[in-house]
């Protein structure tokens, strides 16, 4: 069988001090606050700004991954091509369709994977309304 999982190629990196504890693989945004601060996404579809490189305790440096080829935790099941958007626990899940949602999307996804496993998906953030195809 063969890897499903590319090499990561993180084509960006921005150091944040977390506001509270993240999460490794896991989705962060800016903390409400205080924008040098970052939070966990915590709410579906969170505006993320990138991916915890490791899990980190509040108050430390935290280095985020906001550029390229990224491996993220799935949140449900995702297929490959999927748009996607934050859960409300910082993983990632395909978007919705509802007609009068505006999405804000992450990337696609590259590779498949079930809830709890890793996915790799290419960051590439952007809003979308629940109507429109992929």
């Amino acid at each position: 069988m063969a890897d499903k999982f590319l090499d990561e190629q993180v084509s960006l990196r921005i150091s944040r001090e977390a506001a509270e504890a993240l999460t490794e693989n896991r989705l962060v945004k800016i903390n409400g606050s205080d924008n040098e601060k970052v939070d966990m996404c915590d709410t579906a579809n969170d505006v993320a700004i990138g991916v915890a490189e490791f899990t980190y305790a509040s108050g430390k440096e935290a280095v985020i991954k906001c550029g390229g080829i990224l491996k993220i935790e799935a949140g449900g099941t995702i297929t490959p091509n999927a748009e996607l958007v934050s859960d409300g626990s910082g993983k990632v899940v395909a978007r919705g369709t509802t007609a009068t949602t505006l999405y804000n999307v992450i990337g696609r996804a590259l590779t498949d994977a079930a809830d709890g496993e890793l996915v790799m998906v290419r960051w590439g953030p952007y809003s979308t309304w629940g109507d429109n195809a992929s």
